[in-house]
């Protein structure tokens, strides 16, 4: 009876101890996989407003593979059709049971933006429009250092 009642509070100490609670590992001004140096004159326009999406990787045993916060920028991007992000939030989790299987995601939540047509700069519907002067210094859309670099 005795080694029974220590291999459950030895169980329960390990089902207690595997499951992890996410925490913000990072947070982006703007975040963008398609905007390179020739979006730095247009205008965009908000498409979605917490879009998120998760990338995951499986564990048995060991991890399967290293999920990408890359790959869940993609993700949201393409889902929405968006062109780029802005005020990004990265949560990482790790969730295990008994230490042999669970599963390693990366969560991405952000606001979604389009490329703005000729037709919503004309007339923009009351949607907000967003441009680079919007962002100011934090997004250096064209890659040039800021004062901010090591």
């Amino acid at each position: 009876m005795r080694r029974l009642m220590i291999l459950c509070l030895i169980l329960a100490a390990m089902v207690a101890l595997s499951s992890c609670a996410p925490a913000r590992s990072g947070t982006f001004t703007v975040a963008s996989t398609t905007c390179g140096a020739d979006a730095l004159g247009a205008k965009y326009v908000l498409v979605k407003k917490n879009a998120t999406a998760v990338d995951s990787k499986p564990i048995f045993l060991f991890q399967l593979g290293m999920p990408r916060d890359y790959a869940a920028i993609s993700k949201i991007l393409k889902e929405n059709n968006g062109d780029l992000l802005t005020n990004v939030r990265i949560y990482p989790q790790t969730t295990l049971f008994l230490f042999l299987f669970g599963s390693a995601k990366v969560t991405v939540s952000a606001d979604v933006w389009r490329r703005a047509t000729v037709a919503e700069l004309a007339d923009p519907d009351g949607r907000p429009l967003l441009s680079r002067e919007d962002l100011g210094d934090a997004a250096a859309l064209d890659g040039t250092p800021r004062g901010d670099t090591l």
